[in-house]
């Protein structure tokens, strides 16, 4: 085993919050995290808030767990599941996904901006109708699965009933018009006699 992989724990001796994490080599995590926030650069906003608010000497570096490479995600998943999610500077609920992280409006454009023209793969490519006719056979007769169904409907629980903006409005019949006519304006003759 080596004895530099596992998991740590960098905690708020202040506040009692802590960060935990997982690295290959618990010596220079130590180092890149503690320059990173000394730097203001640390990726997660909350946790540089916090050393910027009380200082390096209130922060503490520890190993919680040795362990072989291919467990660190799963040990570090266990400890931010155990820990109490008010004491966690951790953003990601899910150590190996982004979800639960929220990104400012300067980051979305930059990763938008990083796709857009010449940068992105898909540039200058077009598909062939004999591609596009592949694809648009292949989904004909495609369901969801019942399970999937349900996530779709969890996903958009929050914009339905009375959550949505226009729950109980009804449109006039010149905005139904407008809406009308914009849609047409995207279906060749070809699509509306389908």
């Amino acid at each position: 085993m080596k004895y530099n992989c596992g998991i740590y724990k960098i905690e708020n001796i202040n506040t009692g919050k802590y960060y935990i994490g997982q690295s290959s080599d618990l010596y220079m995590r130590k180092i890149i995290h503690f320059r990173s926030l000394e730097n203001n650069k640390s990726f997660n906003q909350y946790f540089q808030r916090a050393y910027n608010k009380y200082g390096k000497n209130s922060f503490i570096f520890s190993v919680l767990l040795y362990c072989e490479p291919f467990e660190l995600t799963r040990y570090e998943q266990f400890f931010v599941d155990n820990g109490k999610r008010e004491f966690l500077y951790n953003i990601r609920e899910c150590v190996n996904s982004n979800k639960g992280i929220i990104r400012s409006i300067e980051t979305k454009n930059k990763l938008s901006n990083s796709h857009k023209g010449e940068k992105n793969f898909l540039f200058g490519k077009h598909r062939s109708d004999e591609t596009k006719e592949k694809i648009s056979k292949s989904h004909i007769g495609k369901k969801h699965k019942k399970e999937s169904k349900e996530k779709i409907s969890k996903n958009h629980a929050d914009v339905s009933g009375p959550k949505n903006p226009n729950f109980k409005k009804s449109m006039s019949k010149e905005q139904k018009d407008k809406i009308s006519e914009a849609l047409k304006k995207y279906h060749s003759a070809k699509d509306k006699e389908k």
